[in-house]
């Protein structure tokens, strides 16, 4: 990705084909984007847009642990847990366009109001945009 995800400078799209790793890049940064300032990351929330359904708990549990590991291990205070970070990342289902472009539409102001900054779309045509 050249250089890494700059939080705050636009769009970007993931295309591939499926069993590309689009979704895992999404989950992960949903998870790597709420790595406390103190330890170095941004400390922010996601919002996970999905679009067919796929958003599997138990493949974020495991992808979690890595995440977890990291912030635990550099932490001095209290461990972080999974459910910790889960309640960080706002899941939204979407069914449509009409829907997907009401959500974008209330992005803005959602995030305003939660400290929410990253967002993952996840849509049906094997993409993924992050609007950072």
């Amino acid at each position: 990705i050249g250089g890494g995800i700059i939080i705050g400078k636009g769009i970007i799209e993931l295309c591939g084909v499926p069993g590309s790793g689009k979704t895992l890049l999404c989950k992960i940064l949903a998870l790597n984007i709420q790595i406390p300032k103190s330890i170095g990351g941004p400390g922010l929330n996601a919002i996970y847009i999905d679009s067919e359904g796929g958003f599997s708990d138990n493949r974020l549990r495991e992808i979690s642990k890595s995440t977890l590991n990291y912030i635990n291990a550099k932490k001095k205070t209290e461990d972080i847990t999974y459910e910790n970070l889960i309640k960080n990342i706002k899941y939204i289902r979407i069914f449509d366009l009409e829907e997907l472009i009401n959500v974008l539409t209330l992005l803005p102001s959602v995030s305003l109001k939660q400290s929410f900054e990253l967002f993952t779309i996840f849509t049906r045509c094997a993409r993924i945009i992050i609007l950072v």
